[in-house]
């Protein structure tokens, strides 16, 4: 997620005052659906995407009032557990078993994240994306056990909130692991798989190509009318292409990469043709050395002045191919198959 610049000081701040962690409250009813689709969606990413909130915790009003101000489309957040919009939302008996999910604080950093210094539908809010209006919130307030231990004029204060923007992924949810429920550690890992791509450590490329007979349908490519398998087959040598030109080092080609095509239709097979036919990864040397064949195609370019075309020679290691019979094994499925028998 993309931090803004202000975060630093936003730290230094939840730092004096000894803040954690951020809090939004459910009912353990939403529990499973929350971790099947990843993470918390706004109330109104949900409506957009079909998800049905077993058990809401906002009401009605609250989501007229949500549209009003332009916040359906955000996920409220606040600094307390005892919030008095979860007592409310069960005596009103919208949620029967609440729990709190703890939401950490690094989503206070995050371009499109909002700051309220109360309730941000409530008359008065005062709300905004910046330095300044994270610092109208009131912390002293916001930190105190319960909102009935604050004065009167300063209990709206203690419900103030952070709004992010339409989504909470589930690795930001700290303690989603404690309600019992299996969580997917995939969705849970904060950071991607990465590895670094050595001619030690090459990394493996397979290209899936749909050759079915939907692919004879027509498509416009680069200004020229033509089969969607040969859009598909010029796609994929250019991609083949670039991958060999990123290994050229010192009138080298180094090996940084396996590489592979599968072609599905009828069948599941290598999609090389030429001297690799039949090969399954082969590196990019060896694409270097063994084109299939080169050919003359035209290409757009966009410029100031607008779209010019011209001819250009590419290499081919793939061709466009278009059998007569539909494939129904899901991709994944495919290059299972492809794997066990190569």
């Amino acid at each position: 997620m993309n931090k803004k610049a202000s975060w630093n000081d936003c730290q230094a701040i939840l730092a004096q005052y000894g803040i954690k962690k951020l809090y939004h409250f459910t009912d353990r009813d939403n529990l499973e659906s929350i971790i099947r689709h990843g993470g918390l969606y706004s109330w109104y990413g949900c409506e957009q995407r079909g998800i049905k909130i077993a058990k809401p915790g906002g009401s009605d009003l609250s989501r007229q009032l949500d549209k009003n101000n332009g916040l359906q489309d955000y996920v409220c957040l606040s600094f307390t557990r005892n919030h008095p919009m979860m007592y409310a939302a069960m005596q009103e008996g919208r949620i029967s078993n609440p729990v709190i999910l703890e939401i950490d604080i690094e989503t206070i950093g995050w371009e499109g994240s909002l700051y309220s210094d109360r309730n941000a539908t409530r008359n008065g809010a005062q709300r905004g994306d910046s330095l300044d209006d994270f610092k109208r919130i009131h912390f002293n307030s916001v930190t105190a056990r319960n909102h009935f231990d604050l004065d009167e004029e300063e209990q709206p204060f203690y419900q103030a909130e952070v709004l992010v923007r339409s989504f909470v992924p589930l690795q930001y949810i700290t303690n989603i692991q404690s309600f019992g429920i299996p969580v997917n550690q995939q969705l849970q890992a904060k950071q991607p798989y990465t590895a670094q791509i050595t001619r030690n450590t090459p990394t493996a490329v397979i290209f899936l190509v749909d050759q079915s007979v939907s692919m004879s349908r027509e498509t416009l490519f680069n200004g020229i009318r033509m089969t969607l398998a040969d859009a598909v087959a010029q796609i994929v040598n250019n991609q083949i292409q670039e991958l060999v030109y990123r290994c050229i080092k010192s009138n080298e080609v180094r090996h940084y990469f396996d590489i592979a095509v599968v072609g599905y239709g009828e069948r599941v097979v290598s999609g090389w043709q030429g001297a690799l036919s039949g090969r399954d990864f082969v590196s990019p040397e060896e694409l270097q050395n063994n084109p299939f064949k080169r050919i003359i195609v035209r290409e757009e370019t966009r410029t100031r002045k607008g779209v010019t075309t011209k001819e250009v020679e590419r290499v081919q290691w793939v061709e466009p191919i278009c059998n007569q019979s539909w494939t129904f094994a899901t991709k994944a499925g495919l290059a299972y198959i492809w794997l066990s028998t190569t």
